[in-house]
């Protein structure tokens, strides 16, 4: 798999997007979310671990296609805020609450 990695000033830009509105569509609805926590059981079941969040977020079934890391960031912010994601600072150890 061809990965990218982004320049300082790439990664300044994307961090400069606003999220609004795009977070609260995605993480208030229960459809999405319970696609997005199934991905991640899913995940788990296969390999034995949680998926990193990078793995995560190259998801295209769960993302918009204009989605930016501050959305991203975002979106991972509230799923955890919201009690529904844990492992978000261990590595690989991303799951559902």
């Amino acid at each position: 798999m061809a990965t990218r990695v982004f320049s300082d000033e790439e990664l300044e830009a994307l961090r400069s997007f606003p999220a609004i509105g795009k977070d609260e569509q995605l993480t208030g609805d229960p459809a999405w979310r319970e696609r997005a926590l199934g991905w991640i059981d899913g995940y788990h079941d296969g390999h034995g671990h949680g998926p990193s969040w990078r793995t995560f977020w190259r998801e295209p079934s769960l993302w918009p296609e204009d989605a930016t890391l501050s959305l991203l960031n975002t979106v991972m912010r509230q799923l955890g805020e919201g009690g529904h994601l844990a492992g978000t600072k261990t590595p690989f150890g991303l799951r559902r609450r």
